[in-house]
């Protein structure tokens, strides 16, 4: 994930690969899900116009969230996924899925997730994607998905 926020969008999709193979041999679907949902974002940074490839990969993610039950994951595959469908041009399923993630930050009462989405809601289809150096933070404090207060200064690798 960090890579991708780096720019080294050629080394996303091989690490998302091994990410995705070896979560598979031990069952862990959390890991799964997220490298899932990196490989979409890196998939259209790659190549912006191929949507089929990043939309099933964000798809299987979306999937493997519901199914191990992690809200906030899935609520921030929502946001994601809002940006690629937003990129391709597709606006109105785009804000249906952002507004979802906003009910879903709302009842989770996270403030900070909260505070971007509709940061985002209010864009009017200007393309970003947060969620990248939200990952990188989180993993450069050891994987724990807590998120600064509005206004800090956001560390990352």
């Amino acid at each position: 994930m960090c890579q991708l926020a780096l720019g080294a969008r050629d080394a996303v999709p091989p690490l998302c690969h091994e990410v995705i193979h070896v979560a598979t041999e031990t069952g862990e679907q959390y890991p799964k899900a997220l490298a899932y949902r990196t490989l979409a974002e890196a998939l259209v940074a790659l190549a912006p116009t191929d949507r089929s490839a990043a939309e099933c990969a964000m798809g299987e993610a979306i999937r493997l969230q519901q199914a191990i039950g992690n809200t906030p994951e899935l609520a921030r595959s929502y946001v994601s996924y809002a940006h690629l469908l937003q990129g391709w041009g597709d606006a109105a399923q785009a804000q249906t899925y952002l507004t979802q993630a906003i009910r879903m930050f709302q009842q989770m009462g996270m403030v900070w997730d909260l505070a971007h989405a509709q940061g985002d809601h209010m864009l009017h289809g200007q393309h970003n994607q947060p969620g990248i150096a939200w990952a990188c933070d989180a993993n450069a404090r050891g994987g724990t998905i807590r998120r600064p207060p509005i206004g800090a200064a956001q560390g990352g690798a």
